[in-house]
Parts: C-alpha cells; sequence; structure tokens
C-alpha cells in the first residue's frame, strides 16, 4: 500500500510550490464525515444570524466562508482574509455564484487594520497551528468584535495532530502549548507583558475526540508521514524502524485492529459589553 501523506506547506502556501496539493487536500479533508460534523458544531456556535458581520481569519479557499454567507444572507457581509494570495485567488475563483456578501481579500490575523466592532462574529480554525506568531494573532483580531451580545465569538478548533510515541521525533514545532493555554489567553485581558490575551468573556472550550480505524485515512488526513520523517532526520528512530512502524500500522490495519484518535479543541467567547 502506497503511503499517503498531507502536503506540507501551509505556512508559506505561495513559496511551498505545491498549491495544488494543498489545495486538494482541503477538498478532501472538507468531505470527510467527520470534519464535516465538526464544522456544523463550529456554525451553530457561531449563533449567525440575517444580517450579521463575520470575519474568516485564515479563510484558505473559502469552504467555511461560503456556509458563513448562506447563513447571514443577502444583508450581512462575510469577508474571508488569508496571507496566501494564491488561496485568496481561488476562493474567488470558488466563489457560488449568487453570494455578493461574501468577498475574499490577502492579509495577515496578526496585523488586521480595521476598526473595533467591524465584525459581529470572527472565526478562527487551524491558523493557529501555521501561524508563526499565533498569540499576536489571537489577540489582534478580537478588537474586530463587536462588544457583547451572544453570538459574537472568536471561535478556534485547534488539535496536535502528531502522533505520540515512548520517542517523539523532532518535525514542525508542535502548537501543544497553544491549544493547552487557548482558554487562558482568551479570557484574560491583554497587559504590555502579554499582549497576545484577547480579554473574552464566557470562554468555554469543547474537546471533540475523533476514533478512525482506516490507515489510508488517518496517512493522508494526518502528518504522519513528514512527522516520521523528522523522527529519521533527527536520529529519534533509524529509516529500518521507521519502516517497521509502517507495516505494523498496514498490518494492524489488514487485521481491523488500527485505531487512531485524535482530540480537537473548540473555543468560543465573546468580547465584554461596552462599559
Amino acid at each position: 500500500m502506497a503511503e499517503r501523506q498531507i502536503p506540507e506547506g501551509f505556512g508559506d502556501v505561495d513559496g511551498s510550490g505545491a498549491v495544488a496539493e494543498l489545495v486538494g487536500y482541503l477538498r478532501y479533508v472538507n468531505d470527510l464525515p467527520w470534519v464535516r460534523a465538526s464544522k456544523d458544531r463550529s456554525l451553530e456556535a457561531l449563533e449567525l444570524g440575517p444580517g450579521m458581520r463575520v470575519l474568516d481569519a485564515g479563510s484558505g479557499v473559502g469552504f467555511d466562508a461560503c456556509r458563513f454567507a448562506e447563513r447571514v444572507g443577502p444583508g450581512g457581509t462575510v469577508l474571508g482574509i488569508d496571507t496566501s494570495r494564491e488561496m485568496v485567488g481561488r476562493a474567488e475563483r470558488l466563489r457560488p455564484a449568487g453570494l455578493p456578501q461574501l468577498s475574499f481579500e490577502i492579509g495577515d490575523a496578526a496585523a488586521i487594520d480595521l476598526p473595533d466592532g467591524t465584525f459581529d462574529a470572527v472565526h478562527c480554525e487551524r491558523l493557529l497551528q501555521v501561524h508563526p506568531a499565533p498569540r499576536t494573532g489571537r489577540g489582534r483580531a478580537r478588537p474586530c468584535a463587536l462588544p457583547g451580545g451572544s453570538a459574537r465569538r472568536d471561535r478556534a478548533r485547534l488539535g496536535d495532530p502528531r502522533p505520540r510515541s515512548r520517542r517523539s521525533g523532532r518535525g514542525p514545532p508542535p502548537r501543544g502549548a497553544v491549544r493547552r493555554g487557548l482558554s487562558r489567553r482568551l479570557d484574560r485581558p491583554e497587559t504590555r507583558a502579554v499582549p497576545w490575551r484577547a480579554g473574552l468573556v464566557g470562554v468555554r472550550v469543547e474537546p471533540a475526540t475523533v476514533v478512525l480505524h482506516d490507515l489510508p485515512i488517518v496517512l493522508k488526513a494526518m502528518n504522519i508521514g513528514p512527522f516520521l520523517d523528522g523522527a529519521v532526520a533527527g536520529g529519534t528512530i533509524s529509516a529500518n524502524e521507521r519502516a517497521a512502524l509502517l507495516r505494523a500500522l498496514q498490518d494492524a490495519n489488514a487485521n481491523a485492529t488500527f485505531l487512531f484518535a485524535m482530540t480537537t479543541f473548540r473555543a468560543v467567547g465573546r468580547r465584554p459589553a461596552a462599559g
């Protein structure tokens, strides 16, 4: 069985040389049932309604932004921003007809130059896993949301899909610290020492565990192959051990004993009411 991996490069899409592969990956995971279920829960958590104004930070090719635009209707607005010129261009081309309330721009969530209260809701999914300064992005997007109201929420679904073993390999910097400190950094006000704290109130963190039994899907949807490559390059495991591990996973899959589990986290909060 050929090993299937997700493409690397979401941290610098335009410089990756693999834009088509990255877009293909987004299409693939967007259609997975458990991903769709997670997106449905996120959509409900945002409590969007007609006429609302929404920011999708790190919008990629715009799958989520399109759903938000459908929910807010022609009287609302949805802006998707992404640092990648390629992603924004493809989002524009893929945008369904009949959604004039939806637009896309090239931009960085860590440097949003918009007045306070521009949006009713801010959405961020997986951006913090690849952003070079996730703390900055989390704090800067917050002021763009209107104060008060149960639907004014900043939502992030975070996970660290790299496999864990008794010998952990080297690879892309893990975002475990981002995940573990998410609630603390959302619900405390900014200070000079910690300017990334967002100062939201009513913050709740919702874990969701996904259990999969299909190795080909796991190899394609998770970053297992590149993680193991990093472990070999770092001397944590040998190339022979890497091959043996994959054979063991393939045997388990063939014998219907393979299991992969991952927990993701969705954080939802709102800006405090003015005054």
